[in-house]
């Protein structure tokens, strides 16, 4: 018989021991997470080695099978030390493991912070601004982790208050930094979801919102200088040929001619 590595034994063991014990005392995964009081789906991240449980859940979840006498009679020991030890050795190969996510992270986080910089504010006033934990905007930003979906919603909403985007190019350059963020985050081995589309209509609302949030602060910036050439006793040709130049409504020149008669 052919002595193992720990290495070639590794792999998902812990998972096919726990998901074995589980069958073996009676229940389904949610009656398991009920007990533990977490989700049927950490169990199931659990038993097929995309994650690994720690210490405090690995004791609930001994404690559970023991109570339910799902150990071999006089191996009981063996049976768990064979449990600690088999997630030991997926928690070795993990650690042995290259993190080939590293430099995309690093990437999604030069973009945040360069977005973040062309705002011109300062970590902790962005972060209060837009409802942000500054340790959350410094981990996107240095490349150690990946905002959620929906503060990368916050984050888009706010490069595009300060105009970071390139003008015209707003939905594209969005959807495409979206894009980059779930690819990786779809792509990981130990996700526990999948990481929300680009709701392109969401951002066409919201930049729609802005562009007319701008044109209301120009006009307003037009009507004022309508006024100081009144006042300054210019004729209402120099306001038509504005309007022939597309920069004032009409109804903007009304507004300016009653106010001539008033």
């Amino acid at each position: 018989m052919t002595m193992q590595t720990n290495k070639e034994i590794a792999h998902n063991e812990g998972g096919q021991l726990l998901e074995r014990y589980r069958e073996k005392a009676g229940l389904n995964k949610t009656q398991l997470a009920e007990l533990l009081s977490i989700t049927s789906r950490v169990i199931a991240s659990w038993e097929h080695g995309e994650s690994i449980p720690n210490e405090s859940r690995l004791s609930e979840l001994i404690a559970v099978y023991k109570k339910q006498a799902v150990f071999t009679s006089g191996r009981e020991r063996a049976e768990i030390g064979q449990l600690i030890q088999a997630f030991e050795n997926q928690r070795l190969e993990a650690a042995e493991k290259p993190n080939k996510y590293v430099a995309k992270y690093e990437q999604v986080g030069t973009i945040l912070r360069q977005y973040r910089e062309q705002t011109g504010l300062l970590k902790a006033t962005f972060a209060k601004e837009f409802g942000i934990a500054e340790t959350s905007l410094s981990n996107w930003e240095m490349g150690q982790k990946l905002p959620g979906a929906i503060y990368l919603k916050n984050l888009l909403q706010a490069f595009l208050k300060y105009k970071v985007f390139t003008a015209g190019q707003e939905l594209e350059e969005s959807a495409k930094l979206w894009k980059k963020v779930k690819d990786i985050y779809d792509s990981q081995e130990q996700k526990l979801a999948i990481y929300a589309p680009f709701d392109k209509y969401w951002f066409m609302a919201l930049l729609k919102g802005c562009q007319d949030s701008s044109d209301k602060s120009s006009l307003n910036d037009l009507h004022d200088e309508i006024v100081m050439i009144i006042q300054t006793d210019e004729s209402l040709a120099h306001i038509a040929q504005l309007v022939l130049a597309g920069r004032v409504e009409l109804k903007v020149v009304a507004t300016v001619s009653a106010f001539r008669q008033a």
